[in-house]
């Protein structure tokens, strides 16, 4: 009988939060193709902790905070894989862009002398980790636009330091602007 209430209270969760978990889920997943593997992992997840949702007073958004994780585990290993499969680093394919004369290391420290440490280390949580701005607003206590504007602002100052990254570099120009 038991086992019978847990799958109607799990089904009934399924039924209740599929679509907006999907949207949320294809919002901030790198690639459109992990959809589908991410959501499975997180209700299977759900499933083996069925007993701990049917008396955990948030289960939606348990389900929110798994799917952010299994977001993050996938995001990661996608940069890593490409990354791997392009013989670039895992920054250079998170969206930053360098010369192929130049290494990724020696690219960081210019940026690294141009940011300030919390503008650096936000901008690698962005491009390096592939933070969702979700979690880069709570990390920085602002809001989701808080946190994008932000980031804009560094890619702007990277850009004015960086005359190759600017958009006046122009057309035949070998360098792409920064993400």
């Amino acid at each position: 009988m038991a086992m019978r209430s847990n799958e109607k209270f799990f089904n009934d969760m399924y039924q209740k939060t599929i679509c907006p978990l999907k949207s949320y889920t294809m919002k901030h997943s790198c690639h459109p193709d992990f959809v589908d593997d991410i959501l499975q992992e997180v209700y299977l997840e759900a499933f083996r902790h069925i007993q701990i949702l049917r008396t955990h007073e948030n289960h939606i958004g348990w389900l929110y905070k798994t799917a952010e994780y299994k977001i993050l585990k996938f995001n990661k290993r996608y940069y890593e894989n490409a990354a791997h499969e392009t013989g670039y680093s895992e920054t250079e394919t998170a969206g930053l862009f360098f010369t192929s004369e130049e290494p990724a290391a020696a690219r960081f420290e210019e940026f690294q002398s141009i940011l300030s440490p919390e503008e650096y280390d936000l901008f690698l949580k962005k491009y390096r980790d592939g933070l969702p701005y979700q979690a880069l607003a709570k990390i920085t206590h602002t809001s989701v636009s808080g946190s994008r504007a932000r980031l804009s602002r560094i890619k702007k100052k990277l850009r004015k330091h960086l005359p190759e990254f600017s958009t006046e570099a122009g057309s035949g120009s070998q360098h792409k602007p920064l993400g």
